[in-house]
């Protein structure tokens, strides 16, 4: 990892956000093997980004802040009851997707997750580490789910880590759609 500097990056990232998010000496075998399992992935020859965010989603989720799919993170509301299980409006001050009353109702901004960046997240959350791997991602999905997990996890360690590709990264805000 330490000859290759996209992998020392993507490993950085993954351990900083461990360090960011668990408690300082608390045991956590789980997560343990998680990271041990990703810097693994990493060495295969992974790509670096795409393991990096899987390895996030998948932290996320074990260290309960899964990001919510299934129901409304403001109001709880099952978001198939509502017709809107299919694409999103995520928000990472609530903690997932948010259904269109509560987007009316809240003041801050949303990112999109269409169908696809949806239906990729809610199978990373559910797939076990050792298969994660097996996920593919580009394009839309992609850059939609880098954008969402990189500020779910700006509010869950409170503060911004340094990005997976520091060296190409620019200071730029995600683009949030606006309210109307």
């Amino acid at each position: 990892l330490r000859e290759d500097l996209a992998l020392m990056a993507g490993a950085a990232r993954m351990a900083n956000l461990v360090i960011a998010i668990t408690a300082d000496g608390d045991p956590a075998p789980k997560i343990f093997d998680t990271l041990l399992r990703g810097f693994r992935s990493l060495n295969e020859g992974h790509d670096p980004a795409l393991t990096t965010l899987l390895f996030q989603i998948k932290l996320l989720g074990l260290t309960g802040f899964r990001p919510q799919t299934d129901h409304c993170a403001a109001c709880g509301q099952d978001m198939q009851v509502r017709g809107e299980g299919t694409a999103g409006r995520f928000s990472a001050q609530a903690g997932g997707l948010v259904c269109d009353v509560c987007t009316r109702r809240r003041s801050e901004r949303y990112l999109f997750l269409g169908p696809g960046s949806l239906a990729f997240l809610q199978q990373a959350l559910r797939m076990t580490p050792e298969a994660l791997n097996r996920l593919k991602a580009g394009g839309q999905v992609r850059s939609e789910l880098e954008t969402a997990i990189e500020a779910y996890v700006t509010v869950v360690a409170g503060k911004r880590l340094p990005p997976v590709d520091f060296l190409a990264a620019e200071a730029v805000e995600p683009a949030y759609e606006l309210k109307r």
